[in-house]
């Protein structure tokens, strides 16, 4: 971090209006000024003084003249005085940017696993400047290495807001990275269940959706969003997001049974009995064998049904 800044002046008759009596200009440049308008006021016309208005011109001009020659004089006695090197650049004193430090410094205390430190740091920096969306990242890390999900989840959701303001894409996809992270372990904990509780699907979909949105690398994340689908009856996302979660399996892993058996689930729901038999045959190669069989059962049995109902009617007809 840089604690001044060096503000750098082209032209010799350029001043700082905001500069305070507290920074010295440069003894050189104040005599180059003045000797720039002192050169520039003799040069300029000056009306003869035959006449009234001439006269009420030159009298004043000369008086100044005077005043600024011996300004100028006064000037060169204080240069003879320092002969001490002047640089061609004006060097005004900027204060730093103390959220920024504060951020630095936060961060090497949780690095270090100060996190109590950190939080302070990252806190101190938000007071400094409330818009700073890095502190706030910061503050949100140190809440979740402090084991405090809910206020980091909080904290998060307010670097998020910050970063997406200020356009600073870096740090708005770590915090929605982490926010997924915490959200998709949250909502594992809650589907746990088999068959899944609606209730428990619906506290499940928006953490689900966090997780999502912050492009979380987890195979299963389609899965769950599959069985949370079933469970509130939306078969058609139930069965895009199970279709997704068969698409991208782990081809190496021994039992991919569930998934297939969540497919299947989908497409009955949505009144794809084709689709469901061939997903439950899918299943029965796994720990799902047993559900998958019960439902193929069901199906059969409701065609089977259906197709005697349908025969009998057509006898009746006749």
């Amino acid at each position: 971090m840089l604690a001044q800044s060096e503000l750098r002046i082209a032209g010799q008759s350029h001043y700082l209006a905001e500069l305070s009596p507290r920074h010295n200009l440069c003894i050189k440049h104040r005599q180059e000024a003045f000797a720039v308008y002192l050169s520039a006021f003799i040069q300029s016309p000056i009306s003869p003084p035959n006449d009234e208005l001439g006269a009420m011109i030159d009298t004043p001009r000369l008086t100044f003249l005077c005043a600024l020659a011996a300004l100028l004089i006064s000037v060169n006695v204080t240069q003879a005085q320092d002969d001490t090197l002047v640089p061609d650049t004006i060097v005004v004193p900027v204060p730093g940017n103390d959220a920024r430090a504060a951020f630095n410094e936060g961060n090497a205390l949780l690095r270090s696993g100060d996190n109590e430190g950190a939080l302070a740091k990252f806190e101190e920096g938000l007071r400094q400047d409330p818009r700073s969306a890095r502190n706030a990242y910061g503050k949100a890390l140190a809440l979740a290495q402090l084991e405090r999900e809910d206020d980091a989840s909080v904290a998060f959701e307010n670097a998020i807001q910050l970063a997406d303001a200020a356009s600073d894409s870096e740090t708005a996809d770590a915090a929605r990275r982490a926010l997924g992270t915490i959200s998709y372990r949250n909502a594992i904990e809650m589907l746990q269940a088999f068959p899944l509780p609606p209730d428990a699907a619906e506290s499940a979909l928006p953490l689900l959706q966090k997780a999502e949105d912050g492009d979380l690398d987890q195979a299963m994340l389609p899965y769950q969003f599959a069985r949370v689908y079933n469970a509130l009856e939306q078969y058609d996302n139930a069965v895009r997001y199970a279709s997704a979660a068969v698409d991208n399996r782990d081809e190496s892993a021994a039992d991919n049974s569930a998934l297939y058996y969540e497919l299947g689930l989908a497409h009955m729901g949505a009144g794809d009995n084709a689709g469901a038999l061939e997903a439950f045959e899918l299943a029965k190669n796994g720990t799902w064998s047993g559900w998958a069989e019960h439902q193929i059962t069901q199906i059969n049995s409701a065609e089977e049904g259906a197709a005697e109902g349908s025969a009998a009617g057509s006898v009746s007809g006749n």
